[in-house]
């Protein structure tokens, strides 16, 4: 049967870890003395509200423990003063050692399994204080009753049991009279430890006065009172504290508790004396099949509790996962986008024709976003306007050259486009526009509708705007920021093209002028030839032929100053060096940008300026370009530029050469962009595809079913080194046929059908081997398929770990019930045969003759055995169970004790005979363990004989070899069924074929405990209605031979 575990009430709870400790020389007053002072300190706190570790240091008082050495030798109690005070013994120079308790009785910390423990050895050797040791023997600390008391909370069953249950009646009483040295000797003369104090109420009835108890007595020796002198109704406690019989155990556990006190009166109706309750008579009162079934609920409701818990890390495993997979959806989307993004923007700055970088730009976005159509709008005079660029989709109208005008527009639209204001209509139909409105947007074969403004020098450019013209359509944030972000560069190529087509402008304007500044000179000189003779009549023409040239170059500066203003106006640098890298002109815009003026810069080696000067290995880099592009060579890189003191820009850096008319390098041109938000861009965009590769989760992306993207963990997972022994090969290569063929027909429909598919399936290695994957697979608008993996096969193992567990814990459960079965059947047939003969023997003793008393004694003798017998057995495996089982072999005549043991054998059974023999007739000394070589034996020939049929042989045979000890015992019994033997060996089994034969399960479980302490093995041979042979061989590890004489 169970007990209270350990786990449901804490047995640390339960002991006094720093108990009063002296040595044997310590004086008996001393220690009197040291117990008073730890209760009166105890008792300086209100009762109400002291709390329970005061009352185990109350309780540490009544108990002083003797040691030497660290070992408990002894104790010195309560009860031990009252002996020594009804013995009228002078304690003022006698020593501990003289008075105390000798030989304790202790318990083992490790065997203190349950409450029940301590109170067998309680009532067994009718103690109060019991001392708790290690393994070694070293002391831990005290229990008593009032610890166990105060430990056990079990209020219901002690509501329902009543005080007149457990109550003593037979009381110690004694007149108000009484001496103190009376009381001693009463207490010690029937071992209690409280005398009640009554007086005669009537003839027959007491009533209680007052009680006196141990501890009054080791005050009175604390304070050093004379015991004969001083009288009971001078120190007694009163008034009393009572008790009806009709009172529950669980008041009168709460009394005990608020009074601190360890025993109570209970009176009648009449306040007549009618019994006494303690502490110790509530502890007897718990029951321990009642407990079980309290134990029993408890694991049960753990085991609920589990389960929920299991259920609620699930679920949570379950939403955290789909967390991860839309954010890795998200993360993939982002990265897509930038990356477009970022190629889109580098393509627009390679180009300078605004139709070419129009067209580029919605043929990128028609790409990315999947839509019917993409055009781009320009404004012309009274916001009228024309679709410049458009892309479409097959089997779609176009629109390309429409002009497109809306009078509402410009008082509705015009200022919030300019402000930024992005336009989504997931549905025409069902976004509340305007009848006329809706029939525009039919007419043009629109449903859908996404339009982001391009704003350009604070000014409406123009618009953006993608069509869905086949079904209604729900714009997602981010799409509507990628096109608001390639809107920005849309118009910082506008605006670079704009430029671009000026400088190209002033350019052939400044060659045209040159070209006619030429012209002139060349036919003023040949005038000037033609009319030398002419020139004294040709003044007045000539001075106008002057003013004329004048005339031109002012027009020539002029068309310098603007080209000039050009460059100051644009925002990137732009700067004019000569070969030998010396600045001749910059652009202010530049320079304002870092507090520079023309004077500082201009004239200066471009090299030298402060842009560079932060770093020698820049300066050189620079000035190297320099020199390459004097031989003629066009240089480009990014570059750092030092913006303040600690900010840092990147420079989009190029020089390129201008040639003369022969050919040679006359002058280069420096230019100069600020990417540093390009850069990070593509490092925010290198970051993310980072975080994907270093997932531990194996990630892929898929075209059709090829693969298109492996990060780390994926190609690890299957086996390979890197991601391109994969690329462009099919999915298929990584499973088996038949995974293959589920996939088809099992996930394909349903990924198509929702667009996205989580599960299991069996996943095969490079090397061929397969495992357990854990897997996600998610469609994007573009057709790809994300795959999201990992290898589940530890986590398959641990399930079927813990499916093994759970059967072994039902088949466990079962051993148990069948146990606490077969226990109770087992205890209880000897036990009621016992008490039948004890009963017998007291109430007819007179009547009956000898040998009928001699017949009875001799019943209950063979039963007392048999349930020792059985306890022994428990007993054994349960220390074999626990590991602590001793093996302590010794030197052994192994022929004297098998014949011994064959003779004992025979006396106990009446009905068949044991034959023994050994192939030798010396005495063979080995080292074996005696006792458990016994069980062995006794066991295997207990069951050859039990399971035998009356007047048939059982052979007992030794064999001894070089190296091994081997019995056999072999019956003519009922045999072992077949479908049995596997499980022969497990406590409490018993085979199906034993009908009405009694029988525990435990003896071969003991044999096989035994048998492997001695490294050897148990073989069995056995045929159903034959007979049964057991085999034991034991390995010899050391004999002697002694010839017999």
């Amino acid at each position: 049967m169970k007990t209270v575990n350990s786990s449901i009430i804490d047995i640390e709870q339960a002991i006094i870890s720093s108990p009063l400790i002296l040595t044997a020389t310590t004086l008996a007053v001393e220690a009197i003395r040291l117990m008073s002072q730890v209760r009166d300190s105890c008792q300086l706190a209100n009762s109400d509200l002291i709390p329970s570790i005061n009352k185990l240091n109350l309780e540490k008082a009544s108990c002083v423990l003797v040691v030497d050495n660290q070992k408990l030798i002894g104790t010195f109690t309560e009860r031990d003063i009252v002996r020594c005070t009804a013995m009228e013994m002078s304690l003022e120079q006698v020593t501990l050692a003289e008075v105390m308790s000798s030989n304790p009785v202790t318990l083992k910390k490790s065997e203190f399994h349950n409450i029940f423990v301590v109170l067998n050895l309680f009532r067994q050797y009718k103690i109060r204080h019991l001392s708790i040791v290690d393994d070694q023997g070293d002391l831990i600390g005290l229990v008593t009753p009032t610890t166990l008391r105060q430990l056990i909370q079990v209020a219901d069953f002690l509501k329902i049991r009543c005080v007149e249950e457990v109550m003593a009646p037979d009381v110690i009483q004694a007149a108000p009279t009484a001496s103190i040295l009376d009381l001693a000797q009463l207490m010690t003369e029937h071992c209690v430890s409280c005398v009640v104090i009554t007086q005669s109420d009537t003839e027959f009835d007491s009533q209680p006065i007052g009680i006196v108890t141990e501890r009054d007595i080791v005050q009175f020796r604390a304070l050093e009172l004379d015991p004969v002198q001083i009288k009971a109704h001078v120190v007694m406690s009163s008034p009393l504290f009572y008790l009806r019989p009709q009172q529950s155990l669980w008041e009168a556990h709460q009394k005990m508790q608020k009074l601190r006190v360890r025993s109570l009166v209970v009176v009648g109706d009449r306040n007549q004396l009618l019994g006494i309750v303690t502490q110790t008579s509530v502890l007897y009162t718990l029951d321990p099949l009642e407990l079980y079934e309290i134990v029993n609920f408890l694991q049960q409701k753990v085991f609920q509790l589990e389960s929920e818990k299991i259920d609620i890390l699930h679920q949570q495993n379950l939403e955290l996962e789909t967390k991860v997979q839309e954010r890795t959806t998200r993360l993939i989307a982002q990265a897509n986008s930038d990356r477009l993004l970022a190629v889109l923007s580098q393509r627009i700055r390679q180009y300078f024709d605004i139709e070419v970088i129009l067209q580029t730009a919605v043929s990128e976005i028609k790409q990315y976003l999947h839509t019917d159509r993409v055009i781009i709008y320009q404004f012309e005079a009274e916001w009228s306007g024309r679709i410049i660029a458009e892309f479409l989709a097959p089997n779609q109208i176009s629109l390309l050259g429409d002009v497109i005008h809306d009078p509402c527009f410009a008082p509705t639209w015009v200022e919030p486009y300019t402000n930024g204001r992005v336009r989504a209509i997931d549905d025409i139909y069902t976004s509340g526009l305007a009848d006329c409105h809706v029939r525009l947007l039919e007419e043009k074969q629109i449903r859908a509708n996404l339009v982001v403004p391009i704003v350009y020098n604070n000014q409406l450019w123009g618009l953006i705007s993608a069509h869905q013209c086949s079904a209604a359509r729900h714009w997602e944030s981010t799409e509507i920021e990628f096109l608001q972000k390639l809107s920005n560069q849309i118009a910082i190529a506008i605006q670079q093209c704009q430029l671009y087509e000026q400088a190209q402008q002033e350019i052939k304007e400044r060659t045209q002028a040159e070209a006619a500044l030429q012209k002139l000179n060349e036919e003023l000189e040949i005038r000037v030839v033609e009319r030398t003779a002419e020139l004294q009549h040709s003044n007045q023409n000539l001075l106008l032929e002057i003013q004329e040239r004048q005339r031109v170059d002012q027009e020539l500066r002029h068309s310098q100053q603007r080209l000039h203003n050009i460059l100051n106006s644009l925002f990137s640098f732009v700067g004019v060096i000569s070969t030998e890298g010396i600045i001749i002109e910059a652009n202010e815009a530049w320079l304002k940008i870092f507090s520079l003026t023309d004077s500082s810069v201009i004239g200066k080696p471009f090299a030298q300026t402060s842009w560079w000067s932060y770093s020698a290995k820049i300066q050189n880099k620079i000035q190297s370009a320099i020199s390459q592009a004097a031989q003629g060579n066009s240089i480009r890189y990014d570059i750092p530029v030092r913006f303040t003191e600690e900010k840092f820009i990147t420079i989009d850096f190029s020089i390129k050469p201008v040639f003369d008319e022969s050919g040679e390098v006359s002058y280069l041109v420096v230019s100069g962009i600020d990417i540093t938000e390009r850069k990070q861009a593509e490092d925010t965009m290198k970051k993310q595809l980072a975080a994907i590769e270093s997932t531990i989760d194996g990630i892929a992306i898929l075209q059709g079913d090829r693969y298109l993207y492996l990060n780390k963990a994926h190609v690890e997972l299957f086996g390979y080194d890197t991601d391109k022994e994969l690329i462009g090969k099919t999915w298929r290569e990584l499973y088996t046929p038949a995974e293959i063929a589920r996939f088809e027909r099992d996930v394909f429909p349903i990924l198509i059908e929702k667009g996205h598919w989580g599960g299991e399936a069996i996943a095969q290695r490079r090397d061929g081997s397969t495992f357990d994957e854990e897997i996600s697979l998610t469609m994007t608008n573009d057709g790809e398929l994300i795959c999201v993996c990992r290898d589940i096969s530890k986590r398959k193992l641990a399930q079927q770990e813990i499916y093994k567990i759970l059967e072994r814990e039902k088949e466990l459960n079962q051993l148990k019930s069948r146990f606490i079965s077969m226990t109770s059947h087992e205890f209880r047939t000897p036990l009621a045969v016992i008490s039948s003969s004890a009963g017998i023997l007291k109430e007819f003793s007179q009547k009956l003759d000898e040998e009928k008393k001699q017949k009875h004694l001799e019943c209950i003798i063979t039963y007392v055995k048999h349930t020792t017998q059985l306890l022994d057995e428990i007993l054994l495996i349960s220390k074999a169970e626990a590991g602590k089982l001793a093996f302590e072999p010794k030197p052994l005549d192994l022929v004297e004790f098998c014949q011994k043991l064959t003779s004992e054998m025979q006396l106990s059974t009446q009905n068949n005979t044991i034959i023994f023999s050994s192939n030798t007739k010396t005495e063979v000394i080995a080292l074996v363990d005696k006792k458990l070589l016994r069980q062995i034996l006794i066991n295997l020939l207990s069951n050859a004989v039990k399971y035998s049929q009356n007047n048939s042989s059982v052979k007992f045979d030794l064999q001894i070899t070089e190296q091994s000890i081997i019995f056999s015992i072999k019956d003519q019994g009922i045999g072992i069924p077949q479908a049995d033997k596997t499980q022969l060996f497990e406590a409490f089994h018993r085979a199906t074929n034993v009908g009405s034969i009694s029988g525990t399960g435990l003896g071969l479980t003991i044999v096989k405990n035994c048998v492997d302490l001695h490294g050897g093995k148990v073989t069995v041979v056995s045929q159903e209605g034959i007979g049964t042979k057991f085999t034991v061989i034991i390995p010899l590890q050391s004999v002697s031979y002694v010839r017999k004489l």
